[in-house]
This record gives structure tokens, C-alpha cells and sequence, in this order.
């Protein structure tokens, strides 16, 4: 499928977008789900898909609410986006925005490592800001920046603890190859984690130019089913976020890693069948 002047008209809906990238094709059957609107689903519409995907895993879920005008000047840190998120559990949504609508879509399919994240980089700014504050400070600390850089360009990696700390090391190095190993070995799964790469995937047709961050969480064994490693992953790295585990500083990708043509030659035939692929 081909995005038609979709790069100049950010607000045209696109039915069946997951069929655009390979990108998507972790967030299977979540993502049809969204995809199968006529037109832009409401904030309602988003946040029932991502309440049904929370109850049935019984995780809390937040409501997607319209989000207001920004506010110039003082402003109290309850008025923050993840203090909403934490203390009211509504997440600020605009209407028909690529952007909001990513972020809805990581939402429902990792309820619960997305609940850890804000609730852990809200926690930051607590440390860093007064009840009432003038400005954000523009410096953030390593750990709160690899949280904001997961958030919204993270890649979320499950790694069999054998092969973890192989990836971790290599990835370092900006060197895939024993990450894709593992993955074809069963050892490991990943999922595009930031909603800022998948908008900009679906828009764009193309990774964003800021480099993407991949956050490794550990396990016993990764699940061979797709959806069952999806929510296993979710579990796991929502103990790691509030643990504080991880990610403690942002670790760069290589600029290879999730394009159509690494997803494609990492997810041929003769690869790892069952291969959970990449996916505010």
C-alpha cells in the first residue's frame, strides 16, 4: 500500500495502515483492530481498544481524554502530561493525529510497561520541579532521558539471560548481529516500543533521522507465539521500569535495524517463524 500524499496531509486516515510496514506486524490482532475504521476512530474509540486490551489481561488502563490548550507561564506540576497520566490515569489525546494514535496503539498492546514508564518518568520530574514551576529544566539526567527516549524511539528487546548481556554489549558496539541471531535462534523477540518511530514509519515511509534507543529486558524463555511473547514482554519490562533496572542511560541502534529490509531478511522463511517484530 502506497501512502498517497499522506506526507503533506498529516490528518487524512489511512484504512489498513499496518499493512504499510512490517513494523506493525507485532501489534497483530491490536492493530487491525484500529485499522479497520472507515475514518478517524474517536478518542472513545481509542480508548476503548485500549481498555479491552487491559481488562483482558487484567492491567488497569487509563482513559484517552481530548487534550486542552497548553498553558503559558507558572503552571502547577499536576497540570504536567504524565502527572495526568498517574494521578487522574488519563492520557491527553488529540483528535485525528498520527501521533496520539501510535501512542494509543503501544498503549493497548504494553499497558502495563507504559504505566511503569510514566509513573517512573513522572517521578523524575517530581524530583526535578516544585508543586509550581516556571519552566521544565532543559537538561535532563541520563536515566530520565533514556525513559523519555523509550517512550517515544525505543525499541523494546526480550532477551533469553544467556544472550542478553551478548546483545546489550553488541548493540553497544552499534553491531546487530548477535541480536539477530538470537531472535533467530528463539532466544529473543523485539517490538518497536516508541510511538515517535511508528508515526514517522507511516508517515514518513521511513525511520525518523534522530536514532532509535533499544531498551534489553531478560527472561528465562522467550515464548515462541507472537502475541503471548507481546504480553510477556509487557510483564517483564514493566517490572524492570519500576524496578529502575532498566533502562538506566539510551543505547543507540544501528541505523540498519528496523528497515523493511532488515524486518524482511530477519523474518524470511528459513528465520525464526514465530518472530515477534519490532513494535508517545
Amino acid at each position: 500500500m502506497q501512502l498517497r500524499k499522506l506526507r503533506d496531509a498529516r490528518s487524512e486516515w489511512v484504512p489498513g495502515f499496518e499493512r504499510t510496514s512490517r513494523v506493525f506486524d507485532g501489534f497483530r490482532p491490536i492493530v487491525e483492530r484500529l485499522s479497520s475504521h472507515a475514518d478517524w476512530p474517536s478518542i472513545e474509540a481509542l480508548s476503548d481498544v485500549v481498555r479491552a486490551e487491559a481488562e483482558a489481561r487484567r492491567a488497569s488502563a487509563p482513559r484517552m481524554v481530548l487534550q486542552g490548550p497548553r498553558k503559558r507561564g507558572p503552571r502547577d506540576r499536576a497540570s504536567l502530561y504524565d502527572a495526568q497520566i498517574v494521578e487522574r490515569r488519563e492520557v491527553p489525546t488529540r483528535k485525528r493525529h498520527w501521533h496520539d494514535t501510535m501512542n494509543a496503539l503501544v498503549w493497548a498492546a504494553f499497558p502495563k510497561a507504559k504505566q511503569a514508564l510514566h509513573e517512573r518518568q513522572y517521578r523524575a520530574l517530581c524530583a526535578a520541579l516544585d508543586e509550581r514551576f516556571d519552566a521544565i529544566p532543559g537538561a535532563r539526567s541520563k536515566e530520565h532521558d533514556a525513559i523519555a527516549m523509550l517512550d517515544e524511539g525505543g525499541v523494546l528487546i526480550l532477551a533469553e539471560r544467556e544472550v542478553a548481556v551478548a546483545i546489550e554489549r553488541a548493540l553497544q558496539q552499534l553491531d546487530p548481529r548477535p541480536l539477530e541471531a538470537a531472535v533467530r535462534a528463539r532466544q529473543a523477540a523485539l517490538w518497536t516500543f516508541g510511538h515517535g518511530i511508528l508515526e514517522s514509519v507511516l508517515l514518513a515511509q521511513t525511520l525518523p533521522r534522530t536514532q532509535s534507543f533499544a531498551c534489553v529486558v531478560s527472561c528465562d524463555n522467550v515464548p515462541g507465539d507472537q502475541q503471548v511473547a507481546r504480553e510477556f514482554a509487557d510483564e517483564v519490562a514493566a517490572r524492570a521500569l519500576a524496578s529502575g533496572d532498566a533502562p538506566t542511560r539510551s543505547r543507540p541502534l544501528p541505523s540498519l535495524m528496523l528497515s523493511e529490509a532488515w524486518l524482511e531478511e530477519l523474518n524470511a522463511p528459513s528465520a525464526h517463524e514465530a518472530c515477534v517484530e519490532p513494535g508517545h
